[in-house]
């Protein structure tokens, strides 16, 4: 069954933060870094990834996970995820963990017309 995961990921300016293109590919992009074990890596992929500013608004980005990668240096116990973006993930709503302090939804289960196609 596929699945999603939401994150809070604020702007850098007009820029998400650790967002950047893949070169050469313009739908392909790399989000770094969140804290992922690899068995929830592994079940995203193929997958949904949206992120919002904050829980209370829809997601502004996101796309199918494609894969992952691991962070380097500092943040080399986080992973990267390599995402091909869709407009059916914009204006999404947040789904999954609410608590005050969470960054992510955790994985939710696919249940969004455009995640079961």
């Amino acid at each position: 069954m596929t699945k999603a995961i939401h994150f809070i990921n604020r702007r850098d300016g007009v820029h998400l933060h650790g967002m950047t293109r893949w070169p050469g590919d313009r739908h392909g992009y790399r989000s770094c870094c969140w804290h992922i074990s690899e068995d929830d890596a592994a079940s995203l992929i193929g997958g949904w990834v949206y992120f919002h500013e904050t829980k209370a608004k829809s997601a502004s980005f996101g796309g199918v996970i494609l894969g992952f990668e691991a962070g380097e240096g500092d943040l080399a116990d986080r992973r990267a995820i390599l995402f091909r973006a869709d407009g059916a993930a914009r204006d999404q709503k947040w789904r999954g963990a609410h608590h005050g302090m969470a960054m992510s939804s955790g994985i939710v289960d696919a249940q969004l017309p455009h995640e079961l196609d």
